[in-house]
């Protein structure tokens, strides 16, 4: 079993290099704004989005069935291998096949060429998602970490030398494969001694029904996190797309850092607690209710200061960027908790479930972003807030049929985080109308940054100071004592 030290030194460490991968990807966007266009910005953005559906598709559902799988054997680890090669290979001739079709369809010239290339990180990445998968297995988190923060580094250097070379959308490009070939051959390389022995029949379908239900689940979760991009790019254009882009890079970075590493580490945690009834609960209850007092803050922040991160960060002429980054920091908050809840049920064995949720959730929010297209761009950010809310009551409802964890108990972990992240946001908005005269756009973020922090915590120092100690125990390693042997 996992200790809460390792637990909380592994969310650390993740989130370490989280914050370094991110920040160097925040350096490659804010020199791509102001040295590419944003047609190109965009083409790289419509391509990446393509091949990510696949990436996560397969990355995920083979690397989590290496956690989740209670009695991992040799022969499973040699089927999942073979299966990883042949869906890389699949990713690569369905790239090349599809590439002229796509730029077509959405008028992005471009894209035709880009594709393939883009398609060969992918493939990569495929073919370590066993490895991956064990070194989640085994907790050496610090070390995958270590190989995250590297890969990131490394493809942003060479993102951005391409860019002042004048390669234009090529620099994207290259960003992205050389961060994947780095990422998969460092995980391949560590854990490359485990053992796989030639499988047989039983292993296939051992492990097949649980990733093929977990890639299902994976396809669906991002198309609903992605539809955006592809509506906005049939209906507008390249241009609005890297508009777009930029802004969703902004509010991607920050649940990069602060919700990727807890829900990962989170997610190990659940399975090796699955059938443990009580003790699944309360870990679970514990969990939800640390990270969402940590990232609802965050998102409702990142919304309030919105405007000032997009104009020192690209500059000034991207007006809608700025509107996009707050409407879209709004719905981040339902989205932690959505996460979270998918964590449990998929480390808990109900893959299927898991599927079933998601599948409804995305045809739910295509339907919704499809109906608000008509208001423009700003319709479109509003349709993911609302449907972002209504996905976690599907969500609560699962978690009380397949935990026994009643609403009130569900939502009760972070009515409080909620309500006075609101809170902060208003009054931050009103103290920008206030100052906005006066102060230069770095002091009023510093100024709001500050505000908005000061007021959040006194003000759960207040209501709930019991979850404020808890916070602080999950920091110094001791979430839970659950979660210790």
């Amino acid at each position: 079993m996992i200790s809460s030290k390792h637990l909380a030194a592994g969310i650390l460490s993740s989130t370490a290099s989280a914050w370094l991968r991110q920040f160097a990807t925040l350096v490659l966007y804010t020199i791509a704004a102001r040295l590419l266009e944003p047609e190109q910005i965009g083409v790289f953005a419509l391509a990446s989005t393509v091949l990510l559906l696949f990436e996560y598709g397969v990355f995920d559902s083979i690397s989590e069935t290496m956690v989740q799988r209670a009695d991992l054997e040799g022969g499973h680890v040699g089927a999942a291998l073979v299966m990883g090669l042949c869906a890389a290979l699949c990713v690569v001739g369905s790239a090349t096949l599809l590439a002229g079709t796509i730029a077509r369809t959405f008028d992005f010239p471009d894209v035709q060429k880009v594709l393939p290339w883009m398609a060969g990180g992918v493939a990569l990445i495929c073919i370590s998602a066993v490895h991956s998968g064990i070194l989640r297995r085994q907790a050496r988190f610090h070390l995958i970490s270590m190989i995250s923060a590297i890969a990131g580094v490394i493809a942003c250097g060479t993102g951005v030398a391409l860019m002042f070379m004048g390669a234009g959308v090529w620099s994207l490009v290259a960003y992205f494969m050389v961060e994947k070939l780095v990422l998969a051959g460092g995980t391949i390389a560590a854990a490359l001694s485990h053992p796989a022995s030639r499988f047989a029949g039983r292993h296939v379908r051992e492990i097949s029904s649980y990733a093929s239900a977990i890639a299902g689940q994976r396809a669906a979760f991002f198309l609903r996190n992605q539809i955006d991009r592809f509506l906005i790019a049939g209906l507008w254009g390249p241009e609005v797309l890297g508009a777009y882009q930029l802004a969703g890079r902004v509010f991607e970075s920050l649940l990069a850092v602060l919700l990727a590493p807890a829900s990962k580490m989170f997610f190990v945690s659940y399975a090796r607690l699955q059938g443990t009834g009580t003790k699944l609960r309360s870990t679970f209850l514990n969990s939800l209710e640390a990270v969402t007092f940590v990232i609802f803050p965050a998102c409702l922040g990142l919304s309030a200061v919105g405007p000032e991160v997009i104009r020192i960060l690209f500059g000034e002429g991207w007006e809608t960027s700025q509107l996009i980054l707050q409407l879209v920091a709004l719905g981040g908050a339902p989205l932690v908790v959505n996460v979270m809840s998918g964590a449990l049920i998929s480390a808990a064995g109900f893959a299927r479930t898991f599927l079933l949720v998601e599948v409804s959730s995305a045809i739910l929010g295509a339907v919704m972003l499809a109906s608000m297209s008509h208001f423009g761009i700003v319709g479109v950010a509003a349709a993911i807030i609302v449907r972002e809310s209504v996905a976690v009551m599907i969500y609560s409802s699962v978690i009380r049929s397949s935990f026994s964890i009643d609403r009130r108990a569900y939502f009760g972990t972070f009515g409080y985080p909620l309500a006075m992240s609101m809170a902060m946001l208003a009054c931050a908005e009103i103290a920008r109308k206030a100052l906005e005269n006066n102060l230069s756009t770095p002091a009023m973020l510093v100024f709001l940054v500050v505000f908005g922090a000061v007021f959040y915590i006194t003000a759960m120092a207040v209501v709930r100071m019991p979850l404020l100690e808890r916070a602080m125990a999950l920091v110094r390693g001791g979430l839970s004592k659950s979660t210790d042997p």
